[in-house]
C-alpha cells in the first residue's frame, strides 16, 4: 500500500483505513483488516451574510477518530442550500484543511473537489472529492473545510439558517459504502446595509422669469457609507426647464450640512427641450453616526416660465433613481418628485372712476385752497409797482 506523504506533508499518517458517517461524536467500525476507527464530527462554522449578496458558506467536519480510507475517485458531496439563499453555477469548490481548527490551508493538486452541478432550482449543489494520484487518507485530528458559494435572496428573513451537508464514498479495501450525513452549511442572514429611498426636497418659492433649486435627498441610516453607480432619470415640474446639465450634492453628515456643495453627476443628457434630463455615475452617501443619519442633498436649477400661476406648488417633476448594480453596492434606489412653488405677487392698486373723479376734485380743492395763497403771493412778489 503506497504513501502519498510527499504530495501533501502531514495529511496522510500511518494505514488507509475505512470511513464510516454517523452522528458527531458517534464510532464507526473500520474494515475487518484494521483496528482503528473514524469518529465525524461537524464543525458548524456560521458565516454572515447580507441580503442580495453573494457569499461563501462553510461546511466543516472534523475526524475526532483514526484515520480514514477514501477512494481516489467515486466520492461525491451534496449540499443543500440553507433557507434564503440558492446554489450559482460553481464547476468547482475550494477545499481546506486544517489541525488546528485555526489556521486552514488550501487543498492542491492532486486533491479537488471538481464536476460540481446544480439541482433543484439552485437548492443543491453535487461534486466530485478526487485525488488524481490515489486513494487518500481523512488522517486523525484532521479538519476539512468545503466552501461553496451561495446568493442571499434580497428577501431573505434576517436570522440563522442551516442546511444539511453530505459525503457519500465506498471504502476502497472494503468495497463497502459509507454516508457522512450529519454535516451542516450554516448561515446568519443580515438585512442590507443600504441607503434608503429617495425624498422630496422641501419646494423652494420660485417666482416667474426667475431661477431657482429643485431636487431629493437621499438619507443613510447604516455606520458605512453606501456607495454604488446609478442612474436618475429627472423632469422638470410643470411651467419649469433645466438650465443645466449638473446635478449638485450637500453633504450631510450626521445631522448637521457641510458647507457648500459640489457637481454629483455632470455632463447630464438634456432632451425634450430640457423638460427630461438622465445622469448617470458613482455617488456615496456618508456613514451615519452619533444617533444620526446622514445624507447627501442633490439639486439642480430651473427656470420658471413667465406663464407660471401665482402662489401655486408645481410637484409633478420627477426625480427616479436606479438600484446600484452588485453584490456589493448599497445604493437602493427609488422614485419621488420635483417641486417648487410660486410667490403672491403683490397687485397694483385699482380706483373707480367715480370713485377716482371724486378723489381727484377733492384732492383738487385741497390743492387750490393751500395753492392758491402760493400762487396768490408768487403773483404780489412779481407785480411791478
Amino acid at each position: 500500500m503506497k504513501s502519498i506523504t510527499k504530495r501533501r506533508a502531514g495529511r496522510v499518517v500511518g494505514p488507509l483505513l475505512a470511513v464510516a458517517s454517523l452522528a458527531a461524536g458517534s464510532v464507526a467500525m473500520a474494515s475487518p483488516a484494521f483496528a482503528v476507527t473514524f469518529i465525524g464530527q461537524n464543525q458548524p462554522t456560521v458565516v454572515q451574510a447580507v441580503q442580495g449578496q453573494t457569499t461563501t458558506l462553510n461546511w466543516t467536519y472534523k475526524n475526532t477518530g483514526g484515520a480514514g480510507n477514501v477512494p481516489a475517485s467515486g466520492a461525491t458531496i451534496t449540499f443543500n442550500a440553507p433557507a434564503g439563499t440558492t446554489f450559482p453555477a460553481q464547476s468547482t469548490v475550494p477545499w481546506y484543511y486544517s489541525d488546528d481548527g485555526t489556521t486552514f490551508s488550501q487543498v492542491q493538486a492532486p486533491w479537488a473537489l471538481n464536476g460540481c452541478t446544480v439541482g433543484g432550482g439552485g437548492t443543491t449543489l453535487s461534486c466530485n472529492a478526487v485525488d488524481t494520484a490515489g486513494n487518500w487518507s481523512w488522517t486523525s485530528g484532521r479538519i476539512e473545510r468545503f466552501t461553496p458559494q451561495v446568493n442571499v435572496s434580497p428577501t431573505a428573513a434576517p436570522g440563522t439558517q442551516s442546511a444539511a451537508a453530505s459525503m457519500q464514498y465506498t471504502d476502497p479495501a472494503s468495497g463497502t459504502n459509507y454516508t457522512i450525513n450529519n454535516g451542516t452549511l450554516d448561515v446568519n442572514v443580515v438585512s442590507k446595509m443600504e441607503s434608503e429611498a429617495p425624498a422630496v426636497n422641501p419646494a423652494n418659492t420660485i417666482a416667474p422669469t426667475q431661477t431657482g433649486d429643485v431636487g431629493a435627498t437621499v438619507e443613510n441610516a447604516w455606520g458605512t457609507p453606501a456607495t454604488g453607480n446609478v442612474t436618475v432619470y429627472l423632469t422638470a415640474p410643470a411651467n419649469s426647464t433645466f438650465t443645466s446639465n449638473q446635478v449638485w450634492g450637500t453633504d450631510i453628515i450626521q445631522g448637521v450640512p457641510s458647507a457648500g456643495s459640489s457637481p454629483r453627476f455632470t455632463n447630464c443628457t438634456l432632451s425634450n427641450g430640457n423638460k427630461n434630463m438622465t445622469c448617470n455615475g458613482n455617488i456615496t452617501i456618508p456613514a451615519a453616526g452619533n444617533g444620526q443619519r446622514s445624507a447627501v442633498k442633490f439639486t439642480t436649477p430651473v427656470a420658471v416660465d413667465p406663464s407660471a400661476a401665482q402662489n401655486t406648488l408645481y410637484s409633478n417633476g420627477d426625480f427616479n433613481m436606479t438600484n446600484s448594480p452588485g453584490n456589493n453596492n448599497t445604493i437602493k434606489g427609488g422614485r419621488t418628485n420635483l417641486q417648487y412653488k410660486t410667490p403672491v405677487i403683490a397687485a397694483v392698486p385699482m380706483i373707480n372712476e367715480q370713485v377716482g373723479a371724486a378723489a381727484a376734485g377733492i384732492i383738487g380743492a385741497a390743492g387750490l385752497a393751500a395753492g392758491g395763497t402760493f400762487l396768490y403771493r408768487r403773483r404780489n412778489r412779481n407785480q411791478t409797482a
